[in-house]
């Protein structure tokens, strides 16, 4: 069973927004192929929710949208 953490759409744009500026900085190399792949994600699940009206996501979207630092 999932566990559910309350996170606002609107939160997980920020996240995303964040990682899309960490990444923004990397030189092109598959990390920041990776970390926009996430960032692509987040949006969507972020967009879906919102078009849905759904406030509840899975616990999981909040762990990957911790992304790695840059050191």
């Amino acid at each position: 069973m999932q566990k559910l953490v309350a996170i606002s759409p609107e939160e997980l744009h920020e996240i995303a927004d964040a990682a899309e500026d960490e990444a923004a900085v990397l030189p092109p190399c598959p990390r920041r192929d990776l970390m926009m792949e996430q960032v692509w994600r987040m949006r969507r699940q972020a967009n879906l929710a919102q078009w849905t009206g759904v406030e509840l996501l899975p616990a999981e979207v909040q762990e990957k949208a911790t992304l790695p630092t840059l050191w």
